[in-house]
């Protein structure tokens, strides 16, 4: 008798997405590490630094089977794309409706059935990464950070430049 996480296993073959901003990716790349992650107010920054923080939670990290899909309305402008099965092997993964998905999407409940949680945080991702792609627009503004006199902004943009998996469409 075939179970229903076995048909579910079989149905979800094909890589999987992870849409973020580009600030995001480049910490993502920096770090080769993808965790859920949140942005919080930082007090003990000195005065005229950047005042937001990075921190790191355990627990599920989305991901979509459609690389096109939307968060609230909005495409994220840089797409991480990984393998399923190498993930699978190494992570445990659960497929979800989340809470961000627009009900006023004319694909809702398709998209909802598209979604994956996975329990992270994953490192390193180079071992489980395709390729991470974005569209002309941004890769000119990560060019201007990457290149800029700023060694600062070379620092963090650097990398995700220079990613041998980057690809611009």
């Amino acid at each position: 008798m075939i179970k229903l996480q076995d048909l579910l296993i079989e149905m979800s073959r094909g890589p999987i997405y992870h849409s973020t901003d580009l600030a995001s990716a480049a910490k993502i790349v920096n770090s080769n590490t993808l965790a859920r992650a949140t942005l919080e107010w930082d007090e003990t920054a000195p005065f005229g630094s950047a005042r937001l923080k990075t921190v790191l939670h355990p627990g599920g990290i989305s991901f979509s089977r459609d690389p096109r899909y939307k968060v609230r309305g909005n495409i994220s402008p840089v797409i991480f794309q990984f393998d399923t099965d190498k993930i699978r092997q190494r992570y445990k993964m659960k497929p979800r409706v989340g809470t961000d998905l627009d009900p006023q999407e004319p694909s809702y409940k398709k998209k909802g059935e598209a979604e994956e949680s996975v329990i992270g945080p994953i490192k390193p991702i180079d071992k489980y990464l395709i390729s991470i792609r974005m569209d002309k627009k941004t890769y000119e503004a990560l060019k201007k950070f990457a290149t800029s006199p700023s060694p600062e902004l070379k620092k963090d943009y650097g990398k995700l430049y220079k990613h041998p998996k980057l690809k611009v469409a």
